[in-house]
């Protein structure tokens, strides 16, 4: 089944803040206390915990001659497994935004076919009145400031897809719009005046989720007359 990230790397780091060793039994309970990967649709996470440190560790008969990454603390059979040096984190590092990200998807896929009944009893199982935090890491691109303020003047106040007038003005009484890179930036877009346009919140949102093709057409036929004008 799919995950939000390998199992070796959350193996790893669940060892890593148990001190660099533990027995078999408290990584399992590490992982699952993380509540990253997705137990639900594997019931034999726990032979894939195994599999992964028996796989990088010369100390066991399955090691696969890659990375030597655990060794036996206390000797085989023992069940107590250690990082090796080398591999050690000095810090415990953040996790990365992508992989909560794709956690969310997988468990909203497995959403798609549950009742309403089957979700409610679901929610109530899995809800928490104290929702866990987090310390995460992302990636993230630097707005030319210049570049989404003239964007948003030079819509004039009205959405560039849906050319409904912003709905609301902001603090400073300004038409409240946000500005859209029409390629994006993940994906080679340039941060320039002829790829933004701005958007209400209702239309970004929806070229983030849809991108839809003629959506994207319309945004450069927009975009080319602005620029013509």
């Amino acid at each position: 089944m799919a995950q939000p990230r390998s199992w070796l790397d959350e193996v790893i780091d669940a060892i890593q803040s148990l001190g660099g060793s533990a027995h078999y039994d408290a990584i399992y309970q590490k992982i699952y206390d993380r509540q990253i990967m997705d137990f639900s649709t594997n019931s034999s996470w726990k032979s894939a915990v195994r599999q992964n440190i028996e796989m990088f560790s010369s100390d066991s008969d399955a090691f696969n001659g890659r990375k030597d990454i655990f060794y036996s603390v206390e000797g085989k059979g023992k069940g107590v497994w250690g990082i090796r040096e080398e591999y050690l984190k000095k810090t415990d590092l953040p996790i990365p935004l992508e992989v909560l990200e794709k956690k969310k998807d997988i468990i909203k896929k497995t959403t798609e076919n549950l009742t309403v009944e089957q979700l409610k009893s679901k929610s109530e199982e899995t809800q928490t009145s104290a929702p866990r935090k987090r310390t995460i890491s992302t990636t993230t691109y630097e707005r030319n400031i210049y570049v989404s303020e003239y964007t948003k003047k030079r819509a004039g106040g009205y959405c560039q897809l849906c050319h409904s007038a912003s709905p609301f003005l902001d603090k400073e009484g300004n038409p409240y719009l946000e500005t859209h890179h029409i390629v994006w930036l993940s994906k080679g877009g340039k941060d320039t005046i002829d790829n933004t346009v701005a958007l209400c919140p209702n239309c970004h949102r929806k070229m983030h989720i849809l991108n839809l093709d003629e959506d994207v057409q319309k945004l450069l036929t927009c975009v080319h007359a602005a620029m013509h004008q």
